[in-house]
């Protein structure tokens, strides 16, 4: 549902989109068995320091930009 979600989110049923809204808000605001949010921005800030091309800094820094992207922000995405 999830991808079905970000691709077509007209095509799938109310019930099923506060699922994944839902779902999204827990993933990204409380701490549980899955990474925080926080830990994957810290990696990627050690990581980039260790980093070689330019390339590979320009994927860290866009990946580093999408984690600090609020929830509502991370909706409009999908």
């Amino acid at each position: 549902y999830r991808i079905l979600f970000q691709i077509a989110p007209k095509a799938i049923g109310n019930d099923i989109k506060e699922y994944i809204l839902n779902l999204t808000h827990t993933r990204w605001e409380t701490k549980g068995p899955w990474p925080l949010r926080d830990e994957y921005v810290e990696e990627i800030q050690r990581l980039k320091d260790t980093l070689l091309t330019q390339e590979e800094k320009k994927v860290f820094s866009s990946i580093e930009r999408y984690f600090s992207l609020d929830e509502a922000q991370i909706l409009k995405i999908a």
